[in-house]
C-alpha cells in the first residue's frame, strides 16, 4: 500500500478550460476482442535511462478532427453516464462525447483532452464528472473545467477501467491495481497488499461496507484493511474479466465466462450458465445481464440477447421467465438508466438506447 498526499497545485497544467464552439464529429469504428479486454502496446516508451520524454500517444484512439455530428460514435463505447443535470455523457475509443438534444459532441476534441481512449464514467455527490481513460488517468469535470489526474498525482496506473465512490465519500479507481482518494490523500493497492496488479473493471460495496472488486479472474472482499480473493476461497474458476455488483437487497451478483452467480451471504448460486459480461441494476431492483439467446431460438449471428429478472418475485424459475431483447450488436458492454426509464447502452459499433420493447440505435 502506497500513500501520495495530494500535490499542492494539481490544477496547474493539467487544467483545461471548457470553450464555447462545437464544430462536427467523424467517429471511427472498431472491433474488439473479449468485452473486457484492454489492448496493450509498446508504443509510448523509452528507456528506463532515457532521459526522452515518451510520446503522449494511444495508438489504439481512433481519431476524428471534427465535434459535432448528427449520429452516434461509430466505435466501441464502452461506458454511458446520465448526471444529474440531465447530460448524457459517452466514454468511447473516440475519446469523451456528450448527448445534446438529437446531436452527439466530441468533447475530446472540443476541449482539447488528450487523445486517449475513454473507459469509465462517474458522477460524484458534488456534482462532478470523472472521465477514466486507457493510459491517460483520470479528468474531472467541475462544469467549467477538466482536470487530468494520474500517477503523478498519485495514483496506481494511468489506466482507469472502473469508478466508484463509497459510503464515506473516498473516490476509488480501479485501473491494474486500485487507488483510493479521501480529498487530500491517495492511497494504492496492488499485488504487495494481496489484491491484484490486473484488470479491476467494477467495484461496489456491501451493506457492511465491505468494498467488492471484480477483476480478471478473480473477485475480490476489503474490508478496509485485508483483501480476500472470494473466488479461490469459494473454489471458483472464472478465466475473464468479473462484473459485480451489489443489489439493494445485499445480494452480490457476478458474471464472467462462466455465466450469472448470485451469492446472498451463504450460498454461491449458479444462476445462469451462458458468458454474462453486461450486468446491471435498474431503479426498480431488476437484474439486467448479457448472455445467451432467445428462449427456445439459436443465437443469430452480430446479436446479443440483453435479459432482465426481477427477483422481487422469488428466484424459482426465474430464467424461465425472462424477460429478452435482442440487439443488433455484436459486443454489449455498459448500461445505465436514463431519468425517464429507458436504457442506454454501449456496444462495440456505438450506442443504443432501450425506450420500453423499443430499440434505438444512433
Amino acid at each position: 500500500m502506497r500513500t501520495e498526499p495530494k500535490p499542492t497545485s494539481p490544477c496547474g497544467p493539467n487544467r483545461i478550460l471548457i470553450l464555447g464552439s462545437w464544430f462536427a464529429l467523424t467517429a471511427l469504428c472498431a472491433c474488439a476482442t473479449e468485452p473486457g479486454d484492454v489492448a496493450k502496446s509498446d508504443a509510448g516508451k523509452v528507456a528506463p535511462d532515457s532521459d526522452v520524454e515518451a510520446p503522449d500517444v494511444d495508438p489504439y484512439f481512433h481519431e476524428s478532427t471534427s465535434i459535432r455530428t448528427d449520429h452516434g460514435p461509430r466505435t466501441i463505447t464502452r461506458n454511458v453516464l446520465e448526471d444529474s443535470q440531465g447530460r448524457v455523457w459517452l466514454a468511447t475509443w473516440s475519446g469523451l462525447m456528450r448527448v445534446d438534444g438529437t446531436a452527439f459532441l466530441n468533447v475530446t476534441n472540443q476541449s482539447n483532452l488528450r487523445r486517449h481512449r475513454a473507459f469509465s464514467l462517474m458522477e460524484d455527490r458534488d456534482q462532478n464528472v470523472w472521465v477514466g481513460t486507457i493510459d491517460a488517468g483520470v479528468y474531472r469535470y467541475d462544469g467549467t473545467t477538466f482536470t487530468n489526474l494520474t500517477t503523478k498525482d498519485g495514483l496506481v496506473n494511468d489506466t482507469t477501467l472502473s469508478m466508484f465512490q463509497d459510503r464515506d465519500g473516498d473516490l476509488w479507481f480501479g485501473g491494474l491495481g486500485a487507488t483510493s482518494f479521501d480529498g487530500s490523500t491517495f492511497t494504492t493497492y496492488d499485488e504487495n497488499d494481496g489484491f491484484t496488479n490486473s484488470d479491476v473493471n467494477s467495484i461496489s460495496q456491501a451493506p457492511d461496507g465491505d468494498l467488492w472488486f471484480g477483476t480478471r479472474g478473480r473477485l475480490f472482499r476489503f474490508d478496509g484493511t485485508t483483501f480476500v480473493d472470494f473466488t479461490k476461497e469459494q473454489g471458483l474458476e472464472i478465466e475473464s474479466y468479473i462484473p459485480a455488483l451489489i443489489d439493494r437487497r445485499g445480494h452480490l451478483w457476478f458474471g464472467g465466462s462462466e455465466g450469472l452467480y448470485r451469492y446472498d451471504g451463504e450460498i454461491v448460486h449458479h444462476v445462469f450458465e451462458p458468458t454474462c459480461f453486461s450486468l446491471f441494476e435498474d431503479s426498480l431492483g431488476r437484474i439486467w445481464f448479457s448472455g445467451g439467446s432467445l428462449l427456445g431460438q439459436d443465437l443469430k449471428p452480430d446479436t446479443t440477447v440483453l435479459n432482465r429478472i426481477d427477483p422481487s418475485n422469488g428466484m424459482d424459475h426465474i430464467m424461465e421467465t425472462r424477460h429478452q431483447i435482442e440487439l443488433r450488436v455484436g459486443a454489449l458492454f455498459g448500461l445505465t438508466e436514463a431519468r425517464d426509464g429507458s436504457i442506454w447502452f454501449g456496444a462495440g459499433g456505438g450506442v443504443g438506447r432501450i425506450v420500453g420493447d423499443t430499440v434505438l440505435y444512433f
